[in-house]
């Protein structure tokens, strides 16, 4: 959501910017999911993807003013293509700790997939809440860098299984 806000500046008309940003998102981070298992195969892809999302967040936070502040005067396909090159590589990566998690899943403890999405599913509107609100209080900079900080951090936790137990078995 705070990205919608953000975007809507930029391209000038907030339904713009949804619909910018919800298909960039769906579609970049699917193309993410469908390539999880083939990127990061000599590390552990889930920090590694992690990792990866945070510090283009943060790359984004710091850098995406200068760079609108330059295009503002674009017109506005080449600005709606400014937007989807800028979603790419974050969401491609956002699209992979889901599908390695459920992989991982898969392999340890098949039946607990359908906790594992409903998991996400309360994550996801949790946190589409929590962002807009966080937004709205402290700011759009600030909702960012508390992703990228959760990002690293459940990259982090991946490499501690151990602290992914249901009823005494790893996860």
């Amino acid at each position: 959501m705070p990205l919608i806000q953000k975007m809507s500046f930029f391209l000038g008309y907030p339904s713009y910017s949804f619909t910018v940003v919800i298909a960039g998102l769906l579609i970049f981070s699917g193309l993410g999911s469908l390539f999880s298992d083939r990127v990061f195969v000599k590390t552990n892809p889930m920090l590694a993807s992690c990792l990866t999302i945070s510090a283009l967040v943060l790359a984004y936070v710091f850098g995406a003013d200068f760079i609108f502040s330059r295009a503002m005067a674009w017109p506005a396909g080449l600005k709606i293509l400014l937007v989807l090159l800028l979603l790419f590589l974050p969401s491609f990566f956002m699209g992979m700790p889901f599908a390695c998690g459920l992989t991982r899943i898969k392999q340890d403890q098949a039946a607990a997939l359908p906790l594992a999405w409903a998991v996400n599913g309360f994550a996801g509107v949790v946190s589409i809440l929590a962002a807009t609100l966080l937004a709205i209080l402290s700011g759009f900079r600030v909702v960012l860098i508390l992703a990228a900080v959760f990002y690293a951090l459940a990259g982090m936790l991946s490499c501690y299984p151990e602290y992914g137990m249901i009823k005494g078995k790893r996860l």
